[in-house]
This record gives C-alpha cells, sequence and structure tokens, in this order.
C-alpha cells in the first residue's frame, strides 16, 4: 500500500490524519510505504529545474518500486490511497496500480491560487522574490504553472475503472483533518476506516522480505563535503530521530560528527510542525552539514510519528513533556556527534551530572575553558 500525501502546509496539518491510516492499515495486515516527494517534508529539495508534477509522480512510482523490494511482495498487488494533491498526482499514474482511492482530490490550479493568496493575505510586508510562496512549499513560476495544470481527476472525461473518489458529504468536517489551524485539526476515525473498507479484501500473504529499509543516506553538501542521514534512537524513551551531518572519512563506520571548533545543533519542533518543519529544519540541516556541523531533528511529545493510536488531535505543546523532549533532544545530538568536551558543556546547561576525564590530547589549559564556556553559553541560549 503506497500512500500519497498532501504537500505544503496540508502536509503539516493532515500529517496525523495520514500517519494514522498507515497504522490502522498496517494492523489490518497491509505493507504500508508513506511517500514523502522532493521538496517536502524530510526528502531532498526539488530543483528549481524540475517539472514538479513529473518529479512527485516519479517519487510516488519509485516508492512503489521501494516498497515491493523491502517487504518481497515482486508478485502481490500494489494499491494506493492519495490524499490532496496527492490523490490528484495518483489519478495520472493509476495504470501503475492495481486499485486507487483518491482521497478529497483537489485540482492544481484551486490548490496554488488557495494558498498563495492566504500567503500574500497574510504576510503582505515579506517578498517572496521570484518564486511563488503556498505557505510551506516554495515553486519556482514555471512549477507553479505546472502543479496547476493538474485537473481534478472528477473532471476527467473518462477515469479508469480502478479508480475510486472518495470525498465526504460534509464537506467543513472533511477541511479539519487537512485545511484548519493545526492545533485545531482533527483525526475522523470514522473516515480512516471507511478508507480501509474500500480497499479489496485479499487472503493474508506472509512478506519475503525483512520489512525494514535504509537507515541511513549518504550525500554530498553543495560545499562538497561528504555528508549523512541517519535513523537514531533518543534514549531514554527510544522514539526516533534523524540525525545529519558531515561524516568521519577515516573512521569505520564513517560516523556522523560535527568538525572540531563546530557545535552541534537541535530543532525543536513548534506547536505545530512535524520534525521537518516543512521542509525548513530538513534543509537546513544538510546546509549546515555541508559547513562541518551535526545536528539532530525529532518530533515532540505525542506529535507527528509520536502520535498514539486512536488519539485525535495534536497535545498542548506548552506542556512540561515537550520541555522535557527538548532535554532528551539535546543530549542525544550532544553524545551522539560532538567531542567529549562539548558533552560536557552542554549536558551541564541541562542540569546533568558531568564526570569523567578530559578528552585525551587537551592540557586543559585556558584554551579549552573558553571553548566549554562557550558551547555552555550556546546551549543555554538554546535552553
Amino acid at each position: 500500500m503506497v500512500l500519497a500525501p498532501p504537500v505544503g502546509r496540508e502536509h503539516i496539518q493532515a500529517y496525523r490524519s495520514n500517519r494514522q491510516l498507515a497504522m490502522l492499515l498496517a494492523s489490518e495486515g497491509y505493507c504500508v510505504a508513506r511517500a514523502c516527494y522532493r521538496g517536502v517534508g524530510d526528502s531532498h529539495a526539488l530543483e528549481p529545474d524540475q517539472n514538479v508534477v513529473e518529479a512527485w509522480r516519479q517519487d510516488l512510482l519509485d516508492t512503489a518500486a521501494h516498497a515491493r523490494q523491502v517487504c518481497g511482495t515482486e508478485e502481490l498487488p500494489v494499491w494506493a490511497i492519495g490524499h490532496r494533491i496527492g490523490a490528484t498526482l495518483l489519478a495520472g499514474i493509476a495504470e501503475h496500480f492495481d486499485h486507487v482511492i483518491a482521497w478529497e482530490p483537489v485540482a492544481g490550479s484551486v490548490f496554488v491560487k488557495q494558498w498563495s493568496r492566504l500567503r500574500n493575505a497574510t504576510l503582505p510586508d515579506i517578498p517572496v522574490g521570484d518564486r511563488v510562496d503556498l505557505m510551506g512549499l516554495c515553486l519556482s513560476n514555471e512549477q507553479a504553472a505546472q502543479l496547476s495544470a493538474l485537473r481534478d481527476p472528477r473532471k476527467l472525461a473518462t477515469l479508469p475503472e480502478h479508480v475510486t473518489i472518495f470525498r465526504e458529504k460534509d464537506q467543513p468536517r472533511a477541511k479539519v483533518m487537512y485545511g484548519v489551524e493545526s492545533l485545531d485539526t482533527r483525526v475522523h476515525y470514522d473516515i480512516l476506516d471507511q478508507l480501509i473498507r474500500m480497499l479489496p479484501r485479499p487472503e493474508l500473504t506472509p512478506m519475503g522480505g525483512d520489512g525494514r529499509g535504509p537507515l541511513r543516506n549518504e550525500f554530498t553538501a553543495a560545499t562538497g563535503m561528504e555528508c549523512a542521514e541517519e535513523i537514531v534512537r533518543v534514549e531514554p524513551k527510544d522514539y526516533m530521530g534523524v540525525l545529519t551531518g558531515p561524516v568521519v572519512t577515516d573512521k569505520p563506520g564513517r560516523p556522523i560528527a560535527s568538525h572540531p571548533g563546530k557545535p552541534v545543533t537541535f530543532y525543536a519542533p513548534g506547536a505545530s510542525e512535524p520534525r521537518d518543519g516543512s521542509a525548513l529544519w530538513s534543509e537546513t540541516a544538510r546546509e549546515l552539514a555541508g559547513h562541518g556541523v551535526a545536528s539532530l531533528r525529532a518530533d515532540r511529545d505525542g506529535a507527528a510519528d509520536r502520535a498514539e493510536l486512536w488519539t485525535d488531535r495534536d497535545p498542548n505543546p506548552y506542556r512540561h513533556a515537550n520541555a522535557q523532549a527538548m532535554r532528551e533532544q539535546a543530549q542525544c545530538s550532544t553524545i551522539t556527534s560532538s567531542p567529549p568536551w562539548c558533552h560536557r558543556a552542554l549536558l551541564r546547561c541541562l542540569g546533568h551530572p558531568v564526570r569523567g576525564p578530559r578528552t585525551p590530547g587537551h592540557s586543559g589549559g585556558r584554551h579549552d575553558s573558553a571553548q566549554s564556556e562557550r558551547m555552555a553559553h550556546e546551549a543555554g541560549v538554546l535552553r
């Protein structure tokens, strides 16, 4: 099963609904792959000269192919559910899937007009230059025109028989899952259940693969520096984070670590965003990696991929649990990807007792003290 999510601000608002749908599908026996288009979420940036529609449709096909490989299901059918722009994208490549559900599809022109107008109305004094800002998604003028040309599947002259349109009768209620303020967004589990019941019900077939995708992705930054991203565990609660930074090329395993004298950063999600900040934090992390800085991004407590099943909304972000999550992420990023003197400076600032010998090769003189004091000050600002 491939899930094609919305894009831009709707990607953020609908993140919880799409994630919970994936969890419910998995509990029904489906192998589920959630796509993340180029320029959206944790994926790498969309190049200005790329055709946005062709690129995103190829991303969906690549997701399906990779899911087959990971799950060892080469001979089994592949179905897809697309939400909003995801539904419209899928309708144009439906021949590559055995069954497609277009969930609340939207024409590209409607999407572009709606979000560009809202952006101009809410932020009129901030210039956007020669790009089109769709609030959470920036496109070139040519790409915006390409996206605008996407037709609503309901308006197509002929719709393939294996494509089903699904829209709620109560459209204001439907928008609560993708088109309202983040803290007002709700998951309607009755709708998710309807989507699941619309799928064919074949007999379950054991997976032939190990069900695991890659945990690490290496890339070359614009500066020419070798960098990597990998999924890590944030302790003590063992939730997922993404570590980004330069690799140490002369050590086994090519670990990620900040260069000497460089800080370690972590991104604390705000009230409404998942860890990627609608691609803002993921792209910032990769740019910093090209300058020798490692960083960690992770979801706040109870949000995005840390959401508990059957919860219908993000919890209040102004809670002690989120402050504790920031401490955990700061500690994890420091211990994972920085030299020991930096570990001690940040851990002191976070209120953790610090013991142990000095870093080998350091005399403990004035230079070390200045570095530690500087890192402690920077950590205090983060705190």
